[in-house]
């Protein structure tokens, strides 16, 4: 009895590998990076590109980075030459689309770092999703071409 009780969670143990295998396959992220900032700043924000290969809608539900102790998903609005970024609660990639996460529009607001990250570190974040699972990712930290603009939170 015992060795059939084996059998069947070892069986069960591999079937959620593979399940979450294939989820997380439903998701291509590409094109990951974090902003460097200087030393004075304590926040910055992670950008990337999520591709859903699936036909139905998948929903990033939040993120968790351990360098900052806080991790918003943000959507900037430009007004009068000023960009202002808003917290958004959840944010949908499409059955078959892609979700570009770029300056300027949709990113993951990392806020209140625990220490100064330059260009060539790595930041860890971890992206949870509304089909219970979550992927972590390791992005380069580098620098950007594009310029600044004045900024309310």
């Amino acid at each position: 009895m015992s060795k059939f009780i084996t059998n069947i969670l070892t069986l069960c143990f591999l079937n959620s590998i593979w399940l979450s295998s294939a989820i997380a396959a439903d998701l291509n992220i590409t094109e990951g990076w974090v902003r460097a900032m200087p030393p004075n700043m304590t926040r910055t924000a992670a950008y990337m590109h999520i591709e859903n290969t699936t036909e139905k809608d998948i929903t990033l539900l939040s993120a968790k980075c351990d360098n900052f102790n806080k991790v918003e998903i943000h959507k900037t609005v430009i007004a009068n030459d000023f960009a202002r970024m808003l917290p958004v609660e959840k944010l949908v990639i499409p059955a078959q689309g892609i979700i570009e996460l770029k300056p300027k529009s949709f990113h993951i607001m990392l806020l209140e770092r625990q220490a100064h990250l330059k260009e060539g570190d790595t930041v860890d974040i971890t992206l949870a999703f509304d089909n219970d699972t979550s992927q972590t990712l390791t992005l380069p930290v580098k620098r950007s071409d594009q310029k600044m603009m004045h900024h309310n939170h």
